[in-house]
């Protein structure tokens, strides 16, 4: 800038009585990054406009080092800060496929018997095999709720410690409710849940969320997994070990995972 530039500039401030405060420092930071975005290039060296062009950007603080500058260096100090008041561009947030994304599911009654026709629309062979007719959800669930019963009769039978560890370990689920060593009959707490298990439609409550943990163990040639919002394709929920069928848990919904969904079409 040459010296007229400078003394032009230098007194600019005296005129204004009191130099910049914060708010006038502020407004013209904002100036300048709206000027940037019109014009980034300063106005030819020593001109007027090249020293209201500086002096909007960098104040009277600074605007004194810049006098003393070549055009090259004002042009890169100016570069420089135009580039700090760029605003960053948001980050995008991470996508992470649903099951929706990854598989075709098929849509069963929403009556409170969902778990059990997925069941039968993944392992049809299995239930009938085990039932020695053709699986329904009523049939199912009464065979459930025999195999609970009957786990909580020789929980309460057992006469040692050795004896309810056996149990638990084979069938944890029957740790859900207290038993009653010694007793010959289910307690009031097994028996509900018992009745539970057997009830058509009967889903909200505790004995409903143990369901896929007795189907596996009944069959015992299955690995039920279960894939939920909480849990991706890659890490469902996973009940047994056998041949692997798939259901989805959409909110408080079960549908049949019936393959992996096609490959999305180029656009």
């Amino acid at each position: 800038m040459d010296r007229v530039g400078a003394r032009r500039v230098k007194a600019e401030p005296q005129r204004n009585g009191h130099g910049e405060d914060d708010a006038h420092i502020g407004a013209s930071i904002a100036s300048a990054r709206k000027s940037a975005s019109r014009c980034p290039v300063l106005p030819a060296f020593g001109s007027i406009e090249r020293d209201e062009t500086l002096f909007s950007a960098f104040g009277a603080k600074r605007i004194a080092e810049l006098c003393d500058l070549s055009a090259q260096q004002q042009e890169q100090a100016y570069v420089h800060l135009l580039d700090s008041l760029a605003p960053e561009a948001p980050r995008q947030p991470k996508v992470v496929p649903s099951y929706r994304d990854t598989f075709r599911t098929k849509e069963v009654p929403s009556d409170g018997d969902c778990f059990f026709h997925s069941l039968i629309e993944v392992a049809p062979d299995e239930l009938r095999d085990a039932l020695g007719t053709a699986p329904t959800p009523r049939a199912i669930r009464c065979a459930l709720a025999d195999q609970l019963a009957d786990g909580f009769m020789q929980l309460n039978a057992a006469t040692d410690d050795a004896q309810v560890q056996q149990l638990l370990d084979d069938k944890p689920y029957l740790a859900t409710v207290e038993w009653s060593p010694g007793a010959c009959h289910l307690t009031p707490a097994q028996q509900q849940m018992v009745e539970q298990v057997r009830t058509s439609g009967s889903w909200n409550h505790d004995a409903g969320d143990l369901c896929a943990a007795l189907v596996v163990h009944w069959l015992r040639k299955l690995q039920l997994e279960i894939v939920t919002g909480y849990a991706s394709a890659a890490k469902p929920i996973v009940f047994g070990a056998g041949r692997r069928v798939r259901v989805a848990l959409d909110g408080a919904h079960y549908r049949p995972i019936r393959c992996s969904a096609p490959p999305a079409r180029p656009t």
